[in-house]
C-alpha cells in the first residue's frame, strides 16, 4: 500500500498481520490472494483459517502444496460443515509432487489443474504468474504465500529470490515462525500492532548493501551504518518499548536506499480458526 504525505514523500505501508488475524477494521480495505507451497505444513496448520481462506479474492496451490491443503482440510474435517470451504481456484506446477489421492480429491470439485512443465521457473513463480494474469482487472493489494524456511536451503533462497523478481508486489512469505517480505527503496511503515505480533525482527541486505535509517526498534540504525553481508546485518532485533506502548503510532519506520528484506516473527497462539 503506497501513500503520499503533504510533503510529497512516498510512503510504503505494510500490514502483514491484519489479514492473517482477520482484523475486521482493516480487512475490508484489502484485496488479497493466497498461495500454498510444498512443505508448508507448519505455517498452514498455525495460520490458515476458514475466514482467511474464504475472504481471499483468489486461492491457489503450487504442485505439492495441494497435498498440504488436503491434509489441512482433513485435519479440520470435524469442524467443517462443508468440505468445499478449502477448495482452491486452481492448482498448477509440473505436477511431480502432487499425490494421486490429492488429484482425485480435487478433481471431484472440478478444480482446474494447470500443467506448467517449464523447468526455468519454480512452481512458486508459475503459480504467481497465473494469479497475476487472472486478477489483471482487479488488482490485488497483497499475496500471502504459505511456505517454509526449514528443510532445503536452496528452496528457501529461491523463495527469497522470487521477492526480488516481483519487487513492486507485496508478497508475504508466511513460514514456520516468520513473515518475510521486501521493503522498497524509500520510506516504509510496517504496522505491527496486532495480537499476532512476535518478539523479533530483522533487516537483511540480501541482494546488495544499503544504508538504512530506522525508528521504532530497540536497536535503531542511522544513515552512517551500512548493512551488508561482509560486515553487518540486523538480526534478532526487536521493538522499542515506547512504540509498543504508544496509542498514536503503530508502525516501525524504515528508510532504505535499496531493496531490503524484512522478517518478523508471529505469535500463532493468538490465531483462530
Amino acid at each position: 500500500i503506497t501513500t503520499t504525505t503533504n510533503y510529497d514523500t512516498i510512503i510504503h505501508d505494510y500490514y502483514p498481520y491484519s489479514v492473517l488475524e482477520q482484523d475486521n477494521e482493516k480487512i475490508s480495505h484489502f484485496s488479497y490472494g493466497l498461495i500454498i507451497l510444498n512443505y508448508a505444513q507448519t505455517s498452514v496448520s498455525k495460520l490458515l483459517t476458514k475466514s482467511l481462506w474464504s475472504n481471499a479474492k483468489i486461492r491457489a496451490c503450487a504442485d505439492g502444496g495441494t497435498n498440504i491443503l488436503k491434509d489441512h482440510t482433513f485435519s479440520l474435517i470435524s469442524s467443517l460443515n462443508d468440505k468445499t470451504q478449502f477448495i482452491p481456484d486452481y492448482i498448477n506446477g509440473d505436477m511431480d509432487s502432487i499425490t494421486e489421492s490429492s488429484r482425485i480429491y480435487y478433481n471431484q470439485f472440478n478444480v482446474p489443474f494447470i500443467y506448467t512443465p517449464d523447468q526455468n521457473a519454480t512452481d512458486f513463480v508459475k503459480c504467481l504468474k497465473i494469479m497475476l494474469d487472472q486478477t489483471q482487472k482487479s488488482k490485488l493489494d497483497m499475496i500471502y504465500i504459505f511456505s517454509t524456511f526449514g528443510g532445503r536451503f536452496d528452496q528457501a533462497m529461491s523463495n527469497i529470490h522470487t521477492l526480488y523478481l516481483y519487487p513492486t508486489l507485496q508478497l508475504y512469505l508466511v513460514t514456520d515462525e516468520d513473515i518475510t517480505f521486501l521493503l522498497k527503496p524509500g520510506h516504509n511503515h510496517i504496522h505491527i500492532k496486532s495480537s499476532l505480533r512476535g518478539d523479533y525482527c530483522s533487516l537483511l541486505p540480501i541482494a546488495e548493501s544499503t544504508n538504512v535509517i530506522t525508528n521504532g526498534l530497540k536497536w535503531n540504525l542511522n544513515n552512517d551504518t551500512e548493512l551488508n553481508f561482509h560486515s553487518l546485518i540486523s538480526s534478532s532485533n526487536t521493538y522499542d518499548e515506547n512504540l509498543l506502548k504508544s496509542d498514536i503510532i503503530d508502525y516501525v519506520h524504515i528508510y532504505t536506499e535499496k531493496y531490503l528484506v524484512w522478517s518478523m516473527t508471529y505469535n500463532s497462539s493468538h490465531s483462530h480458526r
